[in-house]
């Protein structure tokens, strides 16, 4: 998304009447005349409508967001995402409140998972800072810097070893 776009509606097209997407098999809603971020939706409110992919784990009615970090861990760790997997990388993750100095984040929980842990660092930076163990699939990361993106992730916690979610990006207010 462009700095200067401002997300202003919960899903659809902004320059629009729309603010869901039609029902699957009812056609593409098509923006008229699109405009610079006229194009933005919010990627929780489009479920997966196409076949179930059983290879993939892909499920119909599945949020969209859900459905891309599946499809990134499969390219990128793929033993963490099989159905049969022993310990498996949580889904969902995203900020859910963002101030200048703290970032809330929430995840599905994932069966496999005993506990989880929340890992953020600067973008760009080497090292992870460990946020405190949590069995809850929510938490919040404070005495961040305002104005800085920082990479975070979700290491789901097993008995039989951990899985890592996918790598999230978010900015500080300023």
């Amino acid at each position: 998304m462009s700095k200067n776009c401002k997300h202003t509606v919960p899903c659809g097209c902004e320059d629009t009447g729309f603010t869901t997407p039609p029902p699957c098999g009812t056609g593409t809603p098509e923006c008229p005349s699109p405009e610079t971020c006229a194009e933005i939706f919010c990627s929780q409110c489009i479920s997966y409508c196409g076949d179930d992919i059983v290879e993939l784990g892909l499920n119909q009615g599945e949020r969209m967001d859900v459905t891309m970090q599946r499809l990134a861990l499969f390219l990128t760790n793929p033993s963490c995402i099989q159905p049969d997997a022993t310990c498996k990388s949580v889904l969902g993750l995203k900020s859910t409140k963002v101030t200048s100095t703290t970032i809330t984040l929430s995840w599905l929980a994932e069966a496999t998972a005993v506990d989880y842990q929340v890992e953020y660092k600067l973008a760009g930076a080497l090292t992870w800072t460990l946020n405190p163990i949590t069995t809850n699939t929510y938490d919040t990361i404070g005495n961040l810097t305002p104005g800085l993106t920082y990479e975070i992730r979700v290491s789901s916690n097993c008995g039989a070893g951990s899985c890592y979610s996918v790598t999230i990006s978010v900015q500080t207010n300023e």
